[in-house]
């Protein structure tokens, strides 16, 4: 995680690490002293990306120097992105709900190499990785895995229909189908509602402009999670 030095004011929604303060960044930086420090954050973020590639290029080379290329799936995936100043905010928020926050990689590599290099728009998510690889080790996943099998198209089979993409930090969620992306409290207030269309970066909130979308999008939720959203008082 990027290192900054702690200081700035105490917040509910602020939490201090040993490391970075995850905040809005105008809590915790004045206008001088924002440039210089986020552009650090970035650069020590994007030297920690660079060791990960390295040390996974190690095992890659480990991996064939064994023999073992040919009969291993590979799959990579991460659980959460950083903010480091996108909309104001550093940090990890469960309130800012940003692509920066929840859109991470998830790669999976067939051992003889079918479908390399190919890319899916398909709305993926971290449940169907264990269907998956299950699936590609020949053992039949527990009736209670609700998530896809992604080696479908390995197959030469097609993925099943998906609307939307979900998830939630806290008490907070998000969805988003290829139109809008909704984020709010778990408990139905405080929604972020953003038409990807016309705003695809996501800065401008129109949730009072689209109550229509914000309750269909929050009933999708709802109705995944049996019929209440779960509150953890975090």
């Amino acid at each position: 995680m990027p290192v900054a030095r702690l200081s700035g004011t105490t917040h509910p929604e602020t939490v201090r690490t040993a490391t970075f303060i995850h905040a809005r960044t105008a809590e915790w930086l004045d206008r001088r002293r924002a440039h210089p420090v986020l552009r650090r954050a970035r650069d020590l973020y994007a030297a920690e990306v660079t060791m990960t590639d390295h040390w996974l290029g190690v095992f890659l080379d480990r991996l064939r120097g064994l023999g073992l290329e040919g009969n291993t799936v590979i799959a990579l995936v991460a659980d959460h992105g950083l903010l480091l100043g996108e909309h104001g905010w550093t940090g990890k928020i469960s309130t800012a709900l940003y692509p920066a926050l929840t859109r991470v990689p998830l790669i999976l590599v067939h051992p003889h190499h079918r479908r390399a290099g190919h890319e899916s728009p398909w709305f993926a998510s971290t449940h169907d990785v264990a269907p998956t690889l299950l699936s590609m080790a020949g053992v039949r996943r527990p009736h209670r895995m609700t998530g896809a099998d992604l080696s479908r198209p390995f197959r030469g089979r097609k993925l099943p229909e998906r609307h939307y993409s979900y998830g939630g930090y806290t008490d907070s969620f998000f969805v988003r189908s290829d139109r809008w992306a909704l984020w709010g409290l778990n408990a139905g207030r405080r929604f972020h509602l953003f038409d990807l269309k016309h705003d695809p970066g996501q800065f401008h909130n129109v949730a009072h402009r689209h109550p229509d979308v914000v309750n269909r999008l929050y009933g999708h939720v709802v109705a995944r999670a049996g019929g209440r959203l779960p509150f953890y008082g975090g």
